[in-house]
C-alpha cells in the first residue's frame, strides 16, 4: 500500500511539473487561447520551459500517457528535486513580474509576495536537503 502511495505522488508531482512547463511554453498554433500560459500575462519577458526538451519528452512519454518505457528500460529514478528547483526559480521570475505590474491591486501583489516567500523557503529546504 505505501509503495502505490508513493507511486501516486511521484506521478502527481511530475505531472504538475509538466502542467507548469507547458505553462511556461510560447503560444502556439498547438495550444488553444482557452490553455492558460504566461504569454497571456502581458509581455513576460521569460517566456520558455524550465525542463530541458529530453526531460520534458521523457516525461511525456513516460508520465503523461501509457507506454512500453517502462517495460523496456525499468522504472526511472527521476531527478524531481532537480525538476522542482528548476521550477522554483522560473515561478519565483514570474511571480515577480506579476509584482511590477501596475494592473495588479494591493491585495493581490501582497499574495504574491506571500507565495514567492513560500517558494524561497521551499527552494532553500530542497536545496539544503541536497546537500545533506
Amino acid at each position: 500500500m505505501v509503495e502505490t502511495i508513493e507511486n501516486s505522488v511521484i506521478e502527481a508531482t511530475l505531472l504538475s511539473l509538466r502542467k507548469l512547463n507547458e505553462f511556461f511554453g510560447s503560444r502556439t498554433p498547438k495550444n488553444p487561447d482557452e490553455t492558460l500560459r504566461a504569454c497571456h500575462f502581458g509581455n513576460y519577458p521569460g517566456l520558455g520551459w524550465f525542463l530541458t526538451k529530453d526531460e520534458y519528452k521523457e516525461l511525456h512519454i513516460r508520465v503523461g500517457h501509457i507506454s512500453l518505457e517502462e517495460v523496456r528500460h525499468g522504472k526511472k529514478k527521476w531527478p524531481i528535486n532537480d525538476y522542482v528547483l528548476k521550477a522554483i526559480v522560473k515561478s519565483k521570475d514570474f511571480l515577480a513580474f506579476l509584482c511590477r505590474c501596475p494592473e495588479i491591486d494591493p491585495n493581490t501583489r501582497d499574495m504574491i509576495i506571500n507565495k514567492a516567500d513560500q517558494l524561497n523557503s521551499y527552494e532553500k529546504q530542497l536545496k539544503a536537503e541536497r546537500e545533506n
